[in-house]
């Protein structure tokens, strides 16, 4: 069904940034996939931290957050609980608790530390250390969305889409505001 597809599409997400033979080539480590925040009623398909790099070279260890939702059909943007509306509905809410935001920060930098220590992620061949530290992450971090099994050549889907960012823009400042 739909929902194995999206999962589908995550791990073909995860495999292409963080181990295929082009992953260094790419901006993004995912770090983890259906991140669950019970207390608020979240749910974030993907979060990832971004490194700089130039060319093939990722040597600089990541320094910003990057919280990733993965769209997979048509009918999943402005349907059911999971609309791109309700999920800004939830990011607002998150921003606004400065705790939980720091927590998914120290959760993030422990899972990424930890995944390249045991080889999950494929770091870099490099000296230095290549480690999140406690004050990285403070760059303005990233919204994402990505959309996967999408009809984008269908212009009143396209229209439908655009009207509905343009009215997540307006209604949810503050998302805009404090992410990129």
């Amino acid at each position: 069904g739909p929902e194995g597809c999206e999962r589908e599409s995550q791990q073909l997400i995860v495999r292409e940034n963080n181990l295929n033979l082009k992953a260094e080539e790419t901006d993004y480590y995912i770090v983890d996939i259906e991140n669950v925040d019970s207390y608020l009623g979240l749910r974030f398909d993907l979060l990832a931290v971004k490194t700089k790099h130039d060319g093939k070279d990722r040597t600089t260890p990541p320094k910003k957050l990057a919280i990733m939702e993965l769209k997979y059909s048509d009918d999943s943007v402005d349907s059911g609980e999971s609309s791109l509306e309700n999920h800004f509905i939830d990011l607002s809410n998150f921003l606004t608790d400065e705790t939980k935001y720091f927590e998914l920060k120290a959760q993030i930098r422990y899972l990424f530390n930890l995944k390249c220590e045991l080889g999950i992620i494929n770091k870099p061949d490099v000296k230095n250390d290549f480690v999140i530290k406690e004050n990285d992450l403070a760059e303005k971090p990233e919204y994402i969305i990505i959309f996967a099994n999408y009809n984008v050549n269908d212009l009143k889907q396209n229209q439908n889409l655009y009207n509905l960012l343009i009215k997540i823009r307006n209604k949810y400042p503050l998302v805009f505001d404090k992410m990129d």
